[in-house]
């Protein structure tokens, strides 16, 4: 599933409670209306691993965009309600908490 950050105030989007191994989300911000960039929260359980960091575990945990083109590729790595993301490919700066 693709989405675009197309809006002038900071777009939040947020993982879903559960999904299947190998599902997919791309994240990308539209410079031309998008100017406060994205970020992603998460739910209960779950973690993102960006290269070698790591969200905080749990809805406390996110990323979040520091321009406003930045663009994120996470795939589901384990299935359930605690599911595990894998960033794949980004581009920009990307804050991890």
């Amino acid at each position: 599933t693709g989405y675009v950050a197309n809006n002038a105030a900071q777009v939040v989007f947020t993982l879903p409670v559960t999904a299947t191994l190998g599902d997919t989300i791309y994240i990308t911000g539209n410079g031309n209306v998008g100017t406060a960039g994205w970020r992603i929260n998460q739910n209960a359980g779950q973690v993102i691993f960006f290269g070698s960091s790591v969200t905080t575990v749990g809805a406390a945990g996110s990323l979040t965009s520091t321009n406003q083109r930045d663009s994120l590729h996470l795939v589901a790595i384990v299935s359930g309600a605690a599911t595990v993301w894998n960033v794949i490919g980004s581009i920009g700066n990307i804050t991890v908490v």
